[in-house]
């Protein structure tokens, strides 16, 4: 698995990141701007799937908070945001949390 640093900057990135202020511009809460963002970052790296993931201090791990994957049913997300505790700096969130920079995985 390929893990790629990146940063766009296309004509299509500003686009999104233009639509994307304009929809924060309209939320009133925190619960609605959640699924805004994760479908943001699906567009922005032309992404199958997002997730958001919280981090807790005191175990240094990362939980789900919430997933935006057509292939997995709500069940499983549930199940996933429940059970699921990533150590920093292990897989691909850890890695991300760790060094506090994103990571986007091409063809995983």
């Amino acid at each position: 698995m390929a893990i790629q640093r990146t940063h766009h900057q296309t004509p299509q990135y500003f686009h999104v990141l233009f639509k994307a202020n304009q929809k924060f511009a309209e939320v009133e809460s925190v619960d609605e701007l959640v699924p805004i963002l994760l479908s943001l970052a699906k567009e922005v790296t032309s992404a199958e799937a997002s997730s958001f993931l919280l981090y807790n201090p005191d175990t240094r791990t990362l939980r789900f908070s919430d997933i935006a994957d057509e292939k997995i049913s709500g069940a499983r997300q549930h199940s996933l945001k429940q059970s699921l505790e990533i150590p920093i700096v292990k897989g691909i969130a850890g890695q991300a949390a760790g060094d506090r920079l994103p990571v986007m995985v091409n063809n995983a």
